[in-house]
């Protein structure tokens, strides 16, 4: 592909990851935009009630609302429902770019975070294709 000012190049998902490892495994500082939530907010020096996440948010609004006492003044609304893909799509559409290995590697960065609120390996894995190995290679 070739790139210019009319044709810019952007990396793909994999050169994204790829570029995590090699600064994670330099020692190296992330840039704020993908340093660990673990690292970046010191989540755990706040004792949260409630972390409500996207994937449950709508039933996470209703629960802190009800929580609250505010049934009668708030009501849920959704003004801007997602439009396009979801994010089972997403992440399949994401991953399976990826290796196994590329995967564990990007899980290793952000182990805490999917530890802290609760999310797994589960699922990610299966969408990671298998790297090819010299044997696999027809032109060797």
């Amino acid at each position: 592909q070739t790139s210019g000012p009319k044709n810019p190049r952007w990396p793909f998902f994999s050169e994204f990851v790829n570029y995590l490892v090699d600064i994670h495994n330099s020692g190296e500082p992330f840039d704020m935009h993908w340093t660990p939530i673990t690292e970046f907010c010191t989540p755990c020096q706040v004792n949260f009630h409630l972390i409500a996440k996207f994937e449950t948010l709508q039933e996470d609004q209703n629960y802190l609302i009800h929580m609250s006492g505010l049934q009668d003044i708030i009501k849920p609304e959704w003004k801007n429902p997602a439009k396009g893909y979801s994010t089972n799509k997403l992440v399949a559409s994401y991953y399976s770019q990826l290796t196994k290995m590329q995967i564990l590697q990007l899980y290793n960065i952000y182990r805490y975070d999917f530890e802290l609120f609760d999310y797994t390996l589960d699922g990610y894995l299966d969408h990671g294709t298998t790297e090819a190995t010299d044997r696999d290679d027809p032109t060797t």
